[in-house]
């Protein structure tokens, strides 16, 4: 039985962090979907823009192997195209993203979608967090 496993992130700087978070969420299934952020979406939740382009952060996710799959964003926030369109089985989320979780729980029960949501442990989120990493390529 082939399950579909689904996550979210903006995966700016792809580190370490991400490598642990997709290796995590790959374990619930067989196939691993990976969604990246909209720029506009990073930059009004963030105050800040991504330091690659979207486009960009799918070809080196893509490049990486880690994922089966990986898909824009929606435009429209909260939407849930993306669901339709993959077709996950599971939605593992990364211990930073509660807003998300809860915004997806509620979806999914007014949709009457029944899908497993996991949130994964963090890899030394102290180190390896894009924020972070971020500023020390800066510095």
């Amino acid at each position: 039985m082939n399950r579909r496993v689904l996550v979210f992130g903006t995966f700016d700087l792809l580190h370490q962090g991400h490598r642990y978070f997709l290796t995590q969420a790959r374990q619930f299934g067989n196939t691993l979907i990976a969604v990246v952020a909209r720029d506009d979406f990073v930059q009004q939740r963030k105050g800040r823009p991504p330091i690659d382009s979207m486009d960009k952060r799918m070809e080196i996710l893509r490049d990486s192997k880690l994922a089966d799959e990986v898909y824009p964003a929606d435009r429209e926030i909260g939407s849930y195209h993306i669901l339709k369109k993959t077709g996950p089985d599971v939605i593992c989320l990364g211990y930073d993203q509660r807003e998300l979780k809860s915004n997806l729980e509620e979806w999914l029960e007014i949709h009457h979608k029944p899908l497993e949501i996991h949130v994964l442990e963090p890899y030394n989120e102290h180190i390896y967090k894009t924020t972070l990493l971020r500023s020390q390529k800066n510095n």
